[in-house]
């Protein structure tokens, strides 16, 4: 059902659009049924998000992502499958100070 969450490979995910549960259904293999989420981090600067490729990301909270930090400018609303290095200006600020 949408809504549930899953570990998979070490990652959380949600369910975003509900259907019938298959072996073949996992998140590495039909992403657009699944996001990446994270509930541990807080999303401040001094406590980003680690960054993952399917994941909904939001205004205001900070990123981590191959060493750097980045702030997001806009709500995706969907999941992202580029970097933050390469939505730069678009949904994300690297962040230098």
């Amino acid at each position: 059902a949408s809504g549930r969450r899953l570990n998979y490979n070490d990652k959380l995910y949600k369910v975003i659009t509900t259907h019938v549960k298959q072996a073949d259904y996992s998140p590495d293999v039909t992403p657009a049924l699944f996001t990446v989420i994270d509930v541990t981090h807080s999303g401040s600067a001094s406590d980003p998000i680690p960054y993952s490729t399917n994941m909904i990301v939001y205004s205001g909270k900070y990123y981590s992502y191959d060493n750097k930090l980045y702030l997001c400018l806009r709500d995706s609303g969907i999941a992202l499958y580029h970097t933050p290095d390469q939505l730069l200006n678009n949904y994300f600020q690297e962040v230098t100070e």
